[in-house]
């Protein structure tokens, strides 16, 4: 089972962004750990508006750590879109989010995320 360490403290930065006020970091199942730095600027899981009623919204529910995690790898690059996935799948089930609600989610960002990924790419390599 993986573990977080620190606290989840967020500031709004814009009104759909938020910035980190604390360290926050995620060790897998395989002992490998992320940290997600102060100041860095996240959206929240990516949950389109229509479902939020259904699922929750960007910042509400069990998943919104994993969501930073996972929005971290995304920005960074640092690891593949496939692990950074599975890595979101895999801390969603650590923090009790149900197996249905981590499931859609998954689908999702494998469905949808190289849309935010290649956003980031640009970014990186600008």
């Amino acid at each position: 089972m993986g573990m977080f360490k620190g606290r989840y403290q967020l500031s709004e930065f814009t009104p759909y962004t938020y910035k980190t006020l604390a360290e926050s970091a995620y060790t897998t199942n395989k002992g490998i750990a992320h940290t997600v730095p102060i100041g860095f600027i996240t959206d929240g899981a990516s949950i389109p508006r229509l479902f939020w009623s259904f699922v929750g919204s960007p910042f509400t529910g069990l998943y919104r750590r994993a969501a930073l995690i996972h929005d971290y790898l995304y920005a960074t690059q640092t690891t593949k879109r496939s692990y950074a996935d599975r890595i979101f799948l895999e801390a969603m089930k650590d923090l009790g989010v149900s197996w249905w609600k981590r499931r859609v989610m998954y689908l999702a960002v494998r469905g949808w995320g190289w849309r935010p990924w290649n956003k980031h790419r640009k970014r990186i390599k600008s």
